[in-house]
C-alpha cells in the first residue's frame, strides 16, 4: 500500500505538470514566413535538428532560397559539404524569390567558402571574383576599385585616402578574402588589387560614421584615424568585425614582398600598436622588432602561406 501511495503521488505530479506545460508539439499549418522565423531562432540557439524541419516544411510551401540556404548552412555544421553545397545551389536556383537582393550575395560567398573547403580553388576564386565584379559595377566603382591598388603603391596608404573613398560594405568580406587567399599563392599583385579597396571600404564607412557626428572631422593622418576609431564604441566594433587589421597585415606582406618595404613597415608599425590584442598585432609587433632581420619575415611570410585562414 505504501509504494502504491507513492507511485500515486507521482502520477498526480506528472499529472499536474503536464497541465500547468502543455508537451510542446510541432505546428507546420502555419504560413511559410513563420515558419522560417521559428528555424532561425532554433538554428541560432544551435538546435539544427528542429531548425532543419522546419526550414524544409517553409520551403515546401513554396520556393523559399532563404530556407533552402539555412538547410545548407545546417548540413556543413554537420560536416556535409557536398550536401551543403546543392542547397546553396539550389537557393541560389530560386533568387527571384528572395526578401532582399543581398541575400544573394550572402549565398554566393557561401557557395564559394565551400568550393574552397572542397579544394576546388579555381571555382573558389572565380565564384568570388564575379561576385565582387558585378558588385562594383552595381556601385559604379569598377573605376576605383582598378585605380587604388595602383595608388597605393605609388603613394601609400594615407594619400591614397585623403583623395579616394569608396561606398562598398558589399565588396569588403569577398574582397579580402579573395586577397587573402592570392597571398596563400604568393600572387601579391592580386593581393594588392583586393586587399586595397577592402581596407579602404572599411575606412570610407569608418569616416562616414565620424562625419555624421562631426561634419568638420577631417582625416589626417591612419595612426590618428585608428586610434579616433577603436577609442569609439561603434567604430571600434566594426574594425574588429570587418577583419580590418587581417585584410591591412596581408596587405602590408605583399606591399614588402613587392618592394614598398617603408610603407610595408609603417603599417605594421601601426597594427602593433592597436590596442585590439589578437595575433596579427603580435606578429607584426615581432616583424617590426626584428625589422633589420630580412630572414626573420621570410619566415613569417612562409610560415603564413600555410596557414592562411
Amino acid at each position: 500500500m505504501e509504494r502504491n501511495g507513492k507511485y500515486l503521488i507521482v502520477f498526480i505530479l506528472l499529472l499536474t505538470l503536464i497541465t500547468l506545460f502543455p508537451v510542446y508539439t510541432q505546428d507546420y499549418s502555419k504560413p511559410e514566413w513563420i515558419l522560417y522565423r521559428k528555424g532561425i531562432n532554433l538554428y541560432n540557439s544551435k538546435n539544427f535538428s528542429e531548425a532543419f524541419n522546419y526550414f524544409r516544411e517553409a520551403s515546401r510551401k513554396r520556393d523559399f532560397p532563404e530556407a533552402e540556404y539555412y538547410i545548407g548552412r545546417i548540413f556543413e555544421n554537420e560536416g556535409e559539404q557536398t550536401l551543403a553545397l546543392k542547397q546553396y545551389e539550389r537557393a541560389e536556383s530560386f533568387k527571384d524569390s528572395l526578401f532582399t537582393e543581398t541575400f544573394y550575395n550572402k549565398i554566393i560567398i557561401q557557395k564559394a567558402e565551400i568550393y574552397r573547403d572542397l579544394n576546388k580553388h579555381n571555382l573558389y576564386q572565380e565564384t568570388l571574383a564575379s561576385l565582387i565584379k558585378r558588385l562594383a559595377e552595381e556601385k559604379r566603382i569598377s573605376r576605383y576599385m582598378s585605380l587604388l591598388p595602383e595608388r597605393i603603391v605609388k603613394t601609400g596608404l594615407d594619400k591614397l585616402f585623403f583623395y579616394y573613398r569608396i561606398d562598398g560594405d558589399e565588396i569588403i568580406y569577398p574582397c579580402g578574402e579573395l586577397g587573402v587567399y592570392y597571398f596563400s599563392l604568393s600572387q601579391d599583385n592580386n593581393v594588392i588589387r583586393y586587399l586595397t579597396p577592402s581596407v579602404t571600404a572599411i575606412m570610407s564607412k569608418i569616416f562616414l560614421i565620424f562625419r555624421d557626428y562631426d561634419p568638420e572631422y577631417a582625416y589626417n593622418n591612419l595612426e590618428k584615424f585608428l586610434s579616433d576609431a577603436e577609442n569609439s564604441e561603434n567604430t571600434g566594433k566594426y574594425l574588429e568585425s570587418s577583419y580590418f587589421y587581417k585584410y591591412l597585415f596581408y596587405l602590408s606582406l605583399s606591399l614588402h614582398n613587392t618592394g614598398e618595404t617603408d610603407e610595408a613597415y609603417r603599417l605594421l608599425n601601426i597594427i602593433s600598436r592597436s590596442r585590439f590584442s589578437g595575433k596579427y598585432r603580435d606578429i607584426s609587433e615581432r616583424i617590426v622588432i626584428n625589422r633589420n632581420s630580412d630572414i626573420y619575415i621570410e619566415k613569417v611570410k612562409e610560415s603564413l602561406l600555410l596557414t592562411v585562414e
